[in-house]
């Protein structure tokens, strides 16, 4: 608003100490046209700037934010248990399935995934995923795996959503990745 006010007085003290005579009335309102549409352009293409600069400032604050307090909060809760029922391998299963991930990753080690469908009983309900997850084969061979994950009961914000993270499935060492039935 600013500029169009500054390019309405050029316009109107143009117009004074030239006279009108010379552009006429037709010549100001054209100017005092041109004058609002490049002062339009300019106020656009400064505040485009501006936002952008704010924008990337808030998206750099809130990865940090991530990074800093919501992961190491997530990773300081407590690792709850649950017994697997079924494990199966089936690689092209993870490649449809995995729109939606159950458990999510904070980790700052992104180590191999295997791709399992997992059957697990949760207040007894069973619930079945297809998902890459990590795994360890460190259990005695007569153990029954299990898998470990941190659940965050509520939101924090930012994409930081409740929900099961950092699984890690805990197999036997013995363990072969062919389908397993407990």
């Amino acid at each position: 608003m600013e500029q169009s006010f500054f390019f309405l007085v050029l316009t109107i003290c143009f117009g004074l100490f030239s006279g009108f005579q010379r552009i006429g009335w037709d010549g100001c309102f054209r100017l005092f046209i041109v004058g609002y549409i490049v002062s339009f352009a300019f106020t656009y293409i400064t505040f485009r700037q501006d936002y952008v600069k704010i924008q990337n400032k808030y998206d750099f604050e809130v990865e940090k934010w991530k990074k800093e307090q919501a992961y190491h909060y997530i990773k300081a809760l407590p690792i709850e248990k649950l017994e697997v029922m079924k494990i199966e391998t089936d690689p092209e299963a993870v490649l449809k399935t995995n729109r939606f991930k159950m458990f999510r990753d904070v980790n700052d080690n992104k180590l191999g995934r295997t791709p399992l469908t997992l059957s697990f009983k949760v207040g007894g309900e069973v619930f079945t995923i297809t998902e890459s997850l990590q795994t360890s084969m460190e259990l005695a061979n007569e153990d029954k795996p299990y898998i470990e994950f941190q659940n965050l009961e509520r939101d924090l914000g930012h994409g930081v959503n409740a929900g099961a993270y950092n699984a890690k499935v805990h197999l036997p060492k013995s363990f072969a990745l062919t389908n397993i039935n407990n």
